[in-house]
Order: C-alpha cells, then sequence, then structure tokens
C-alpha cells in the first residue's frame, strides 16, 4: 500500500553530520576568499606548513559539494529505489517532500539577496531572480548567488529520479508518456550541465541499496584514508595561481576523479553509519551533528551575500596572518552560523509543517501531535 502520511526520520549515525561539514566548508571557503589575499601574496615568511594547511582545509568547497551530492543520492534516490522495491512509493507524497524541502530555503536566500543588493544599491536582475527559483541557472540564467550553482542540479536530480519512479509505478500510459517526456526534458537539460554530477549522485543511490553491512573497523580505516588522499589530485586539477602546475599535470582527468572520490565517499559512509556511537561523547557529537545539520542546507544558500555587504562596508581583507585577522575570520564564520540560524528559523525550520498542510490541508488547523520530520 502506498505511504501517504508523514514518515518517521531514519536516523543514520554521522552523516548529519558530515552534511553540517560539507555546508561549513563552503561557507569557510568563500569566507577566507574575502578576507584573505591568496596564499601567493601572503609574505614569504608565512609560508609555513600550518598556513598551508589552513588554505588548503579551506579549498576544497567544490570536494564538499560533492560529497552534498552522494549524501542526497544516498538519503533521497537510494530511498526512492528502495521504495520502488517495497511497492511503497507514492508520488504526491514525493513531489510535496522534494518541493518543500527546496523551496522554503531557496525563497529566503532569493528574498535576503533581494534585500542585501538593496543595501549595495545593486539592482536586482528579475530575470536571475526568476529563474533561479526555477532552477534554470547553468541552463538559462547565472546562478543569483555562487552557491546556487550546484542547487540546479539538486532539483534535476530530484525531477528524474521522480519521473523514473512515476514511470515504473504508474498504471496510466498517459502518465507515462509524460513521465519519459520529462525525463527527454531532462536529459536535454543535462546537455547544459554536466552528466558527471547526476552519475555521482546515482552512485549515493545505489550506495543505499547495499543495505546494512557488516562492520568493519579496517575496511572504515582504509576508505576514511583513501577519501582523504583522494582529494590530493582532484586539488591539482584546479588552477591555483599558488602552486605551479606539473608537466604531468595534464594527464589528470577531473571527472574520472571526481567519479573516484564519489565512489570513495559512498563506500565510506556506507561504513561510518555501522559505527553507532559508544561513548558518553560520540552520542552527544552525533547529537550536535543533527542540530547542526537542521540548516545546513539554509547555510549553504544564504552565507554569501553578507560577505558581499562586509565588503561593501570596507571590511579590510587582510595581506598577513596575524592574530587579529585570524580572530576576525573566526568571528565572521561565528557570524554567518548565527545568522543562518535565524534565516533557518524563520523558514526552512516551518518545512514539516508546510508538508503536513499539504498533505492534510482539512487538518490545518489541528495541531501536530508529534515533532517527526522527514527525510532531508
Amino acid at each position: 500500500m502506498p505511504a501517504t502520511g508523514l514518515e518517521k526520520k531514519q536516523h543514520y549515525y554521522w552523516l548529519d553530520l558530515l552534511r553540517f561539514l560539507a555546508a561549513f566548508e563552503v561557507m569557510a571557503g568563500h569566507t577566507r576568499g574575502f578576507l584573505f589575499v591568496d596564499y601567493g601574496s601572503l609574505p614569504p615568511s608565512q609560508h609555513t606548513p600550518l598556513t598551508f594547511a589552513l588554505f588548503s582545509i579551506t579549498r576544497i568547497g567544490d570536494e564538499a559539494v560533492l560529497m552534498f551530492f552522494v549524501l542526497s543520492g544516498f538519503l533521497v534516490g537510494g530511498k526512492t529505489i528502495q521504495k520502488l522495491k517495497e511497492g511503497t512509493f507514492n508520488l504526491q507524497s514525493y513531489i510535496i517532500d522534494r518541493t518543500v524541502r527546496i523551496m522554503l530555503p531557496l525563497i529566503s536566500a532569493l528574498l535576503l539577496i533581494i534585500c542585501i543588493n538593496g543595501m549595495m544599491h545593486v539592482k536586482n536582475d528579475s530575470a536571475v531572480l526568476f529563474g533561479n527559483l526555477f532552477s534554470l541557472q547553468g541552463i538559462a540564467v547565472d546562478p543569483a548567488s555562487p552557491p546556487f550553482w550546484s542547487l540546479s542540479y539538486e532539483v534535476w536530480f530530484y525531477i528524474i529520479m521522480g519521473a523514473i519512479a512515476c514511470f515504473f509505478t504508474t498504471t496510466s500510459l498517459q502518465q507515462r508518456v509524460v513521465a519519459f517526456l520529462i525525463l527527454l526534458v531532462s536529459f536535454a537539460v543535462f546537455t547544459k550541465l554536466q552528466f558527471v554530477y547526476l552519475a555521482i549522485w546515482f552512485i549515493g543511490a545505489f550506495a543505499y541499496l547495499l543495505g546494512p553491512q557488516k562492520k568493519n573497523r579496517y575496511l572504515f580505516m582504509l576508505t576514511a584514508v583513501t577519501f582523504v588522499a583522494a582529494l590530493i589530485p582532484l586539488q591539482m586539477t584546479l588552477a591555483s595561481k599558488s602552486v605551479v602546475a606539473a608537466g604531468w599535470q595534464k594527464y589528470l582527468n577531473r571527472d574520472v576523479l571526481q567519479i573516484g572520490f564519489g565512489l570513495v565517499f559512498a563506500l565510506l559512509i556506507v561504513q561510518a553509519i555501522q559505527f553507532a556511537p559508544q561513548t558518553r561523547f560520540a552520542r552527544g557529537l552525533d547529537r550536535l551533528g543533527t542540530r547542526l545539520a537542521n540548516f545546513s542546507y539554509t547555510l549553504y544558500l544564504a552565507h554569501y551575500p553578507p560577505l558581499g555587504l562586509l565588503m561593501y562596508w570596507g571590511y579590510p581583507k587582510s595581506g598577513s596572518l596575524d592574530a587579529r585577522s585570524v580572530a576576525g575570520y573566526a568571528l565572521v564564520l561565528a557570524g554567518l552560523v548565527v545568522y543562518s540560524y535565524a534565516v533557518y528559523w524563520l523558514f526552512e525550520k516551518r518545512t514539516s509543517t508546510v508538508k503536513r498542510f499539504l498533505r492534510h490541508p482539512a487538518n490545518r488547523n489541528v495541531a501536530p501531535a508529534s515533532s517527526t520530520v522527514t527525510t532531508s
């Protein structure tokens, strides 16, 4: 029988923490780019291992987005495929879940862009804003904000998965034709986007189908080390003013490396979720990760415009790393987290309420019986 109500959210150990850390990494990288000069422009005396580590850690924002894609594939794509196998997929529920999940944080981020552009006396481009509202950035318009580039991918992942699910579950020929046409349009859209990201999303989805694995500490450590090692060649494929490209660098294929990175990370999360936190500290860390992950999507979408506003107000870009500049960097990061949480509280936190309203509009005045939330 198809599922119709709000589903109980299944908790996977450590994935919420990974999701927040990926969003925080993107924010940390953008903030570092705003507040500091490039590594190569620092005084030679500051080219220390510690400084190199800081700049390297805050340089892996693209890889953090790949982690998002794998996690999304695992949590959304994998669960959808599982429901197809079990015969419990419900298209209406899927559409409500995915639409509300995307739109509440997106609308809040677009409203903030409009407000902040007004504060900076920058004219809002209505075509860009409208295009971003319907996830056409990278296809027909530019992203309204740099982090928005990945959101169009995420939406089209959902559309493709929903169309596939509809095609295989409906008994209506008309609906199958519509689903097939949607798939044709979706794949036409990906002639403007990059298919490699769709492949990475499905890597996460099929990793979910591996099911519970036997806990293997050595395999977990091996995948963790391989995951870190996979970052190095990926970083070598990115242009940098600070690192001189070696001759062999031209033989690195970024698409292949990204696929490999996605595979390794998918295997890592399949292993990680087997390790239930045993100590009080570990349980607390896992619970903290869940609380932080609740607003990670808003953090990812909303953090960039305030950085532009800081620069507009004359916040200085530091040419060196010292106690004052590093403390300022930490304070800005903390401020962005608090700001993003406030935006989350106003919009994204209402996700389950809006879903409940759309599923059962007749009960919109009835207080919810529980605080259960659906999948990410």
